[in-house]
Formats: C-alpha cells, sequence, structure tokens
C-alpha cells in the first residue's frame, strides 16, 4: 500500500490518517530497516488489520483516548501531534502535557528495546539487534531530556546533541549504531555489552549484558524482560529464571 492508497482510508471511515516517526524525517530514515508507523484516528478495528497486513507499524485510537494519551503525557501523543504528516483528514484539538508519566515510559521504551536487542542477538537476527540496541541509547538520551531538562526530543541529531550536552554514556555507540544499520553491519556481544554498560548509567539501573547472560545460560534466551524490578529470562525450554546483576 502507497502513500496514495493509505489516503484512501479516509474513505473508509478514519478520521485521519498520518505518518509519524523516523518516517517523516528523510536523514533519520533508514530504508529497509526504520518502521513506517502509521496512525489511524479511528474505532474500525477492520482497518488495523489492513494496515498491519501491508506491514506498517500501526497505531489507532479513537478522539477521546488520544486526548487521554495525551492527558497523562504519553509520548505517542506528542509523536502523533508533533513528529507526524497527516495524509487525509484532520487531528483534533488536543495539547500534549508533559507529564513525570512522559519521562517514565520513555524509560521504560529504552528497557524494552534493550530486552528486544538481546532477544534478537540471541537468536542471530542481527539486523533487529543493531535496531533495537539503537532504540535503546536513543530512548535512554530522550529519558533523561525529559526528567533533566523538561522536554520531548525526537530526532537523531537532539538525541546526539542532548547525549553530548548532558554528559551521558554510549554517544559514540548511537552514531556506530546508526552507520551499522544503514550498512547493515552486524553487532557483536561486544559492542552490545557497551550498550548495557551506557543504559546502566543513563537509566541509573543494573542492566544485564550479554556476556553475562550467556555465561549464565549459554545460547539458550529466548526471552529477556524487566518485571517489577526484576530482570527474568525465559529459556528456550520454557523456563523462567530470575537473573540478579
Amino acid at each position: 500500500m502507497s502513500l496514495e492508497e493509505l489516503k484512501g482510508l479516509c474513505q473508509k471511515g478514519a478520521k485521519a490518517i498520518a505518518v509519524f516517526g523516523s518516517y517523516v524525517r528523510a536523514k533519520d530514515y533508514v530504508e529497509g530497516v526504520s518502521d513506517l508507523n502509521v496512525f489511524a484516528l479511528t474505532r474500525d478495528k477492520q482497518l488495523l488489520l489492513e494496515l498491519a497486513s501491508m506491514g506498517y507499524s500501526p497505531v489507532m485510537l479513537d478522539e477521546e483516548s488520544l486526548r487521554q494519551l495525551c492527558e497523562a503525557g504519553d509520548p505517542l501523543c506528542y509523536y502523533v501531534l508533533y513528529d507526524s504528516k497527516v495524509l487525509c483528514g484532520s487531528l483534533p484539538r488536543v495539547s500534549f502535557k508533559l507529564t513525570d508519566g512522559t519521562c517514565r515510559k520513555l524509560r521504560d521504551q529504552a528497557i524494552n528495546s534493550f530486552c528486544f536487542a538481546i532477544e534478537s542477538h540471541f537468536r542471530s537476527d542481527e539486523l533487529n539487534s543493531v535496531r533495537y540496541a539503537f532504540k535503546a541509547i536513543k530512548l535512554s538520551v530522550a529519558y533523561r531530556v525529559c526528567r533533566d531538562k523538561n522536554r520531548v526530543i525526537v530526532s537523531n541529531d537532539e538525541a546526539e546533541s542532548s547525549c553530548k550536552e548532558l554528559n551521558l554514556a554510549g554517544c559514540s555507540e548511537m552514531k556506530d549504531l546508526l552507520m551499522m544499520m544503514r550498512l547493515k553491519l552486524k553487532l557483536t556481544t561486544w559492542a552490545l555489552d557497551r550498550i548495557a554498560q551506557a543504559l546502566s548509567n543513563n537509566l541509573d539501573l543494573p542492566v544485564p549484558t550479554a556476556s553475562e547472560l550467556m555465561r549464565e545460560y549459554g545460547d539458550h534466551v529466548a526471552k529477556l524482560v524487566y518485571d517489577n524490578g526484576v530482570w527474568r529470562v525465559l529459556l528456550k525450554d520454557g523456563k523462567w529464571d530470575s537473573f540478579k546483576k
């Protein structure tokens, strides 16, 4: 489905269709790697299924749900309002309110992205390992900007300059990961360990490295989650274990 075809979804009941994220920032978009995020203002779940089946990463909300997200300070509201391109229809008149929940959400997203990077690494999905490692570092910087500067950043340039301004960890690694994404290069275990160390610094959280997980579980790691202050590992045999950093 092309962007022109996406515009036609407003004729199928959507009040607005927008693309958001790196796709609207040509400098940040990496063809074949970056997601093409689509926002649909509708209650029609069939449109959601249609978008997903076409390979998009869709988000579907009605007006009231979007309004609630904006009041709660969910970063998604900021992205839809200020980091998007409306293809058809119009977005409702709502305002984003930055809250403590904004920063918590960014921190959680950084942690989740790192977990996805670890999982991808252990199943030899190198492209997604690099992609999620980059997201984890960038989101950790976004979290610190939110916490320390009370604002939201979206672009790679903002993340790079903010990382240096706040003297955070992982600034050079973030640049390296972006280059690796563009060149489709492999992320080594050692490099992923450096990402974990940077996140530990930026998030004030002991983050397990890939090497530590490898020593403890071999290549049997299937999933990593951070749940109520505890790192938990799902092994390929279906058993869960708590990993103490």
